[in-house]
């Protein structure tokens, strides 16, 4: 069984996000080509937020 040591787990993540880094992204998009809506706890108000926002689409 190898022994990990935290300088070894260190230089592989460095080289993980390196890797990361250096895959070029197919397309990037721009603030305002896609509208995005998340609630968290969608409650009896929430319900309605949700319901208004989507007559607007």
């Amino acid at each position: 069984m190898s022994k990990n040591t935290r300088r070894d787990f260190i230089k592989q993540a460095a080289i993980g996000t390196a890797a990361l880094m250096a895959y070029p992204t197919a397309r990037v998009l721009g603030a305002n080509e896609r509208v995005r809506l998340g609630i968290v706890g969608v409650g009896l108000r929430g319900q309605e937020l949700l319901t208004q926002t989507l007559t607007l689409f």
